[in-house]
């Protein structure tokens, strides 16, 4: 009988990459076995997906496959979407089966956490400057960078009650960014009265 083996891989981007393997080491002729999938017990008959080496020149097949005649080992591997609504386990069962016999199933889980937030942002503290009339006051803003949240993204800072960024925070913001994004893969802007960053 053929063996299969599964497994599943969350890519932190709202999508699962699933992959199973067929007949490991091609020690057996799969002519007439068919390959089916389930995730979270619903078929995915239907399904499109990728197979390696190529099978008559085509590298995609269409679930539940029956094999054509030859001792050959496959890769198959297809996405899933899902969604971060939260913590959540994901289950996807292949199989392998000829004239109703099966010749076993392999399953892989993927546990999603859930979404989490973007950003947080809270104050650290409140210094006293040297002219004794004015004030720093410090914060600590942390994001969480996937590979859905890494692009595309706008995060606007706006000072209030008098407060403002000076030309030395300012340089220090940047230099703080470039040590995570690097130059050239995000815009800085300042949309301060020039006023406000000479003080």
């Amino acid at each position: 009988k053929p063996l299969i083996t599964k497994t599943g891989k969350d890519k932190g981007d709202g999508v699962i990459e699933w992959t199973i393997t067929v007949n490991k080491g091609g020690h057996l002729d799969l002519e007439g076995w068919t390959l089916s999938d389930k995730i979270n017990g619903v078929d995915l008959s239907g399904k499109e997906v990728k197979i390696s080496p190529a099978i008559n020149g085509s590298t995609t097949i269409t679930l539940p496959y029956t094999f054509p005649k030859g001792e050959q080992e496959y890769t198959i591997t297809y996405t899933t979407e899902h969604t971060h609504d939260g913590w959540q386990n994901i289950t996807n069962e292949a199989e392998m089966s000829k004239n109703g016999n099966s010749s076993g199933s392999d399953s892989a889980g993927v546990n999603i956490e859930g979404k989490k937030n973007i950003y947080s942002k809270q104050g650290t503290g409140i210094e006293l400057n040297e002219d004794g009339k004015t004030i720093t006051l410090n914060w600590d803003v942390n994001f969480t960078i996937t590979k859905d949240t890494a692009s595309g993204w706008t995060f606007t800072d706006t000072p209030q009650n008098g407060q403002y960024f000076t030309p030395a925070q300012i340089a220090d913001l940047k230099k703080q960014l470039n040590s995570v994004f690097r130059e050239g893969n995000y815009t800085l802007t300042n949309n301060q009265n020039k006023s406000e960053t000479e003080n």
